[in-house]
């Protein structure tokens, strides 16, 4: 039977079927995984769900816009934060909206909350009279704004999730308030009137916000009206209960009709929209056999009449249609008439030219003209090409599909079978039917049944609030008896226990805890600090008081003024008692160090004092609470009874340092580039020859002990003082710990932090006062959050060390005048002392630190720049520019005593960076002012045609070679880059000045020889051929006989040891003082250097022509040799053919060479 379909939902008219089912598929996802990340959580008393989820919106927000729409250019994947923004109800039944972000593995975390009270306004952009439209149209369909405290500006996914939303968050506040409603803006007039509750609902499964899970929502009217049009092919098959909802329905219906009024929207069904007839749809006409259907249902059960409203049922709808059909029909015939007319013409003429007799045909002409054209034999040239076999194959074909149609149709004609099928099928398709029809009223009468269900759980859920808020009360008021049942008597002990005994201090922390327990029920606001909280502050279920309104009341009141009367006289009594025992506490320290036998510094000479005033500690706590004022009082009594104490301490200390110093000895200022080096020179020398000295490299067994060994032993038989700079390590090795457990005394007794979490009542609780002592003060503490007690903490240190600034300045400034380097020695200790303090709480060491080091490094520059002054006047000052200069001989040991207190420095350390950057500088001037040196006389250089014997040039050489000789030798790099890479630019330079001086003295013993040698190779070299070149007169063979002829073994022999005397005379200690490789700075007999024990080199291994750089000159003279002899030998075979007169003399070059 004909029905009017049903109103589109607002879901449904949104697109696809495909696309709604994924898009519930997501929301229920969303929704299950919500409910687990965040409303899982249950009361461990009855196993409920402390809160309840209710719906959620995906939302998008803009950091940079997050209360206005954002302009586009502004939307980037930068500023846009997705947020699901959740609706949920508490057990008490507050309501409360969060905003949550999805995690990355699927989770949800709530971020912040709102409770629903605080929303005052929705607005919307969908009004275009009303809205601005650049607001508009940045918003869109999908942007609102949520008035929560503060404006919030979300964007949805769609406009129906918006709308959806939107109203849901309507409904609950409804609900929630009692019926209020926030202040709608911007929206469009059709949509307020849906958020009105005017327009149908959404068909949207969603639960009753406040009510619980049990309570579905209901089915919109527009769909039970739907559901009535189906319902009314069974109208003789069900008769429904006396006082039912279908009763119900029908009688409303009637009297809808009867009034001629609009169904009230609430127990009538709602008739179809008007815009279903004004869009007509094609109405299908109805067959016989849904006629036919009523009338056999009618035989199988009961009739039963329902009423449907004639307004939402046309009764023309099968007028229309059959007029309509005629018309068509007639118009079809008539145009099919025409063209038989046509066709009939068209075949006559077509028999009279094949010749049929159109008689014989009677009225199958036009049948026959059917099947012609059906063959395609239409008269022309297509029927004149085809032949008669195939004309007879698709005649013979049509008759075998004729002939075997007609045994179907027999056969179907004689099995009676299929009659029965097709019956049997028509009466259970109308069965179903019917069924469908059933089914759809008993759906609609347990739809009118879900109001009753509703009410009757929504009675169930006030009564659970109500009992919720009867539990409440009750705590409310036992707490508030409590609060005021506590008299003077229980509070006695305040006034009459005694704080110096055991059991006195017991009964009055016992009183202060529950005057203190009292008076946080009553205002918490009362501690002058931020009270310590371990309660839950995200549970509004549990009050952290007393209400606002029973704080009000008169007897609260007297019993506030009473317990604050109590606590300032107690504070009062407390103050000065803890002043007597400040005072006690010290004079027991200064009694513990007047009896030390050391005066070195120990921490745990402060722990007699400490150990008496721990016992206090909780009532401290209880006095910077309640008396703020009070408690810096108290802090600056202690200050000022330790102070004296402290200040004599350090003193003792420092003076005992001190004395333990090493003497300074004249050899420490040898160590430096600005000492007069060239005065000292001669005695110097002298002495060195008469000493068995050992090389740098083997120095490391008369190193001193690593900076910060802590037992600090020195050498078996050795001196047992100490240098100026590990003096100054001493004494922050023993001052440095005392300010720091002080600080840590002064935060752990005064309790001057918030990372401690414990409030009075819990440390009374936790030990009995004649058991308390102290945590670990010589840990290191994180440091404090709350900067302004951080800044309290520093400013008490100040006071107690306000010494010791001035003290370390001036200890430093004292190291420094015992000697300059000794300034990097404090460096490296001040550096190591503030690396393990950086990361505390100890604010006033690190600002004493950073100053010192600050400072320090200003004057190491100066120092350096003075350093490097005094080697850049050598070049002026020098008078003899031969062996080793006075700079090259300092450096060595200059590096060996700055690396001496760099042993424990990190190599990544600020020292060893500055260090190294001044090394680089230092040796680049060193370097530089040797060239200039050695320079005297640069033309003799330049002049590519000078005398290869020129003396100057020969000085350069010579010169350059000693120094670069005493460097690589002397300078021990002790694996750093920065001398490795200038140890490597000096053998450079050796080598290059070596082959240098090599050429010019191997002219004496070698020079026709060389000469010869010279220029065959120059000629070979330019490209002509060992023909021309052996033709000429210059170079014959006779003449090349000749060369070698005058090189006979007794020639060779006398021209080595020519050339030894000469080297030795080049090299010798006895031609040029500091040569020989210069021998560096001696230490004099029975002296030692307080920097290091660096002992003096030289590099002869004794007598004249003994000298390792001697016997390095002469090896490379050796090999100069050989290298003839293998010229002399490529001459000849390349040449001359290999046939020569004389032979060099080999075995007389190695003999010469070895001899002593």
């Amino acid at each position: 039977m004909d029905h009017p379909p049903p109103r589109p939902s607002a879901l449904s008219a949104g697109g696809s079927s495909s696309g709604l089912s994924n898009r519930a598929e997501r929301f229920e996802d969303e929704k299950r995984r919500i409910i687990e990340s965040c409303f899982a959580k249950k009361d461990p008393v009855d196993n409920s769900l402390l809160e309840t989820y209710i719906t959620h919106i995906r939302i998008l927000e803009f950091s940079t816009h997050p209360t206005s729409p954002p302009p586009p250019e502004t939307r980037t994947p930068q500023t846009e934060k997705p947020r699901v923004i959740i609706v949920a109800v508490r057990k008490s039944g507050r309501v409360r909206m969060h905003k949550s972000k999805e995690n990355a593995n699927g989770t949800f975390s709530i971020g912040k909350t709102w409770d629903l009270n605080d929303m005052t306004g929705i607005e919307s952009f969908t009004d275009a009279a009303k809205c601005d439209p650049q607001a508009r149209s940045y918003a869109g369909d999908v942007g609102f704004i949520v008035n929560l405290g503060k404006p919030y500006y979300w964007q949805a996914q769609t406009d129906k999730e918006k709308k959806f939303f939107i109203a849901s968050l309507i409904k609950i506040y409804g609900k929630y308030t009692g019926g209020g409603v926030p202040e709608l803006r911007g929206f469009d007039p059709k949509e307020k009137a849906q958020d009105d509750g005017q327009a149908s609902e959404t068909a949207a499964d969603e639960e009753r916000p406040g009510l619980g899970p049990m309570i579905k929502a209901k089915m919109s009217k527009s769909d039970i009206a739907g559901s009535m049009w189906k319902a009314a092919s069974a109208v003789s098959a069900f008769k429904p209960r006396a006082g039912g909802a279908a009763e119900r329905l029908r009688k409303a219906a009637e009297l809808a009709k009867a009034s001629e009024t609009e169904p009230d929207g609430i127990t009538g069904v709602v008739p179809a929209p008007a815009r279903a007839v004004a869009t007509p749809e094609p109405v299908r006409p109805e067959t016989p056999k849904e006629q036919s259907t009523p009338k056999r249902s009618s035989n199988l059960v009961p009739e039963v009449k329902i009423t449907v409203p004639n307004a939402s049922r046309p009764s023309s709808i099968q007028a229309v249609p059959k007029e309509t059909t005629q018309v068509g029909t007639l118009e079809v015939q008539t145009k099919e008439d025409r063209n038989r007319r046509v066709a009939a013409g068209n075949d006559a003429k077509y028999f009279t030219a094949l010749g049929v007799d159109t008689s014989l045909l009677a009225d199958g002409s036009s049948e026959f003209a059917k099947w012609l054209d059906h063959f395609g034999w239409i008269p022309g040239d297509r029927m004149r090409n085809r032949s008669f076999d195939d004309m007879k194959l698709d005649i013979d074909r049509e008759i075998g599909k004729a002939q075997a149609g007609g045994w179907v149709a027999r056969f179907e004609q004689d099995d009676d079978r299929v009659d029965v099928i097709k019956t049997g099928l028509d009466v259970a398709i109308a069965e179903c039917e019917e069924l469908d029809n059933l089914l759809t009223l008993y759906s609609v009468e347990l739809s009118t049944l879900s109001d009753d269900i509703a009410y009757i759980e929504a009675q169930g859920q006030g009564l659970q609030v109500q009992a919720s808020n009867q539990k409440l009360l009750r705590k409310e008021l036992e707490s508030l008896l409590d609060t005021c049942a506590i008299t003077s008597d229980d509070l006695r002990a305040l006034v009459a226990a005694p704080l110096d005994t055991t059991a006195g201090l017991e009964d009055i922390e016992q009183a202060l805890v529950t005057l203190y327990k009292a008076m946080m029920k009553i205002d918490p606001s009362l501690t002058g600090s931020d009270p310590r909280k371990n309660d839950d502050v995200s549970n509004p279920d549990q009050p952290a008081g007393l209400g606002t309104d029973y704080g009000k009341m008169r007897i609260v009141q007297e019993k506030k003024q009473m317990y604050i009367s109590e606590s300032s006289q107690f504070l009062s009594k407390f103050e000065p008692f803890m002043g007597r025992q400040f005072d006690r506490a010290s004079q027991e320290i200064k009694s513990a160090i007047e009896g030390s036998l050391t005066k070195k510094g120990d921490p745990r000479r402060h722990d007699v004092g400490r150990e008496h005033l721990w016992k206090y500690s909780p009532l401290v706590l209880y006095a910077r609470e309640m008396d703020l004022q009070g408690w810096n009082r108290m802090l600056q009594v202690y200050q000022e009874k330790n102070f004296p104490l402290y200040r004599s301490e350090c003193k003792d200390l420092v003076d005992s340092w001190k004395r333990n110093i090493k003497k300074p000895t004249g050899d420490d200022t040898e160590l430096l580039f600005t000492a007069q080096v060239e005065k000292q020179h001669e005695s110097t020398m002298a002495t060195a020859r008469k000493l068995t000295v050992k090389r740098s490299q083997t120095l490391a067994k008369s190193l001193r002990s690593p900076l910060g060994d802590s037992d600090r032993k020195k050498d078996k038989g050795g001196d047992n003082r100490s240098a100026p700079y590990e003096v100054f390590a001493g004494i922050v090795d023993d001052v440095l710990p005392l300010v720091e457990i002080e600080q840590n005394f002064i935060v752990d007794f005064f309790h001057a932090t918030t990372l401690e979490t414990a409030d009075f009542p819990d440390l009374v609780a936790a030990v009995k006062p004649r058991d308390r002592r102290g945590g670990d003060l010589k840990r290191h503490r994180l440091m404090e959050p709350d900067r302004d007690l951080g800044r309290r903490v520093t400013r008490a240190m100040e006071v107690i060390f306000s010494f010791l600034e001035q003290d370390l300045q001036t200890t430093v400034a004292w190291v420094l005048s015992q000697h300059a380097l000794q300034g990097v020695g404090v460096l490296v200790v001040l550096e190591r002392k503030q690396t393990e303090m950086v990361q505390t709480n100890q604010d006033y060491l690190n600002n004493i630190l950073q100053k010192l080091q600050s400072g320090l490094e200003s004057q190491f520059n100066k120092f350096v720049e003075e350093q490097i002054r005094a080697i850049e006047e050598t070049k002026v000052k020098i008078k003899k520019r031969k062996g080793v200069i006075a700079f090259m001989r300092v450096f060595p040991n200059f590096s060996a005593a700055i690396e001496n207190m760099l042993v424990t420095a990190d190599t990544h350390s600020g020292v060893r960076r500055m260090v190294d950057k001044e090394y680089d500088r230092i040796i680049k001037s060193m370097f530089d002012s040797l060239k200039f040196i050695a320079r005297e006389n640069p033309a003799t250089l330049t002049n590519s045609g000078a005398d290869p014997e020129d003396k100057e040039a020969l000085n350069f050489h010579i010169l350059l070679i000693e120094n670069m000789n005493h460097f690589l030798d002397e300078v021990d790099t002790r694996g750093l880059e920065i001398l490795e890479e200038w140890k490597e630019a000096a053998n450079n330079e050796l080598s290059e000045h070596m082959s240098l001086y090599l050429n010019a003295v191997m002219r004496r013993p070698l020079g026709k020889l060389l000469e010869f040698l010279e220029n065959i190779e120059a000629q070979l070299a330019s490209g002509k051929s060992t023909g021309i070149i052996a033709a000429l007169p210059s170079n014959s063979k006779a003449t090349f006989d000749k060369v070698l002829s005058n090189y006979d073994g007794k020639e060779v022999r006398k021209g080595i040891e020519a050339l030894r005397k000469r080297v030795d005379k080049h090299f010798s200690d006895d031609e040029h003082e500091g040569g020989g490789g210069g021998g560096g700075l001696t230490a004099m007999p029975g002296s030692t250097s307080t920097l290091s024990t660096v002992t003096s080199v030289s590099t002869k291994s004794g007598g004249a022509g003994g000298g390792v750089l001697v016997q390095r000159v002469l090896r490379e003279c050796e090999k100069f040799y050989g290298d003839v002899e293998m010229r002399i030998s490529n001459v000849t075979t390349t040449v001359y053919g290999g046939d020569v007169l004389f032979e060099w003399p080999r075995q007389e070059v190695k003999a010469a060479f070895a001899a002593k």
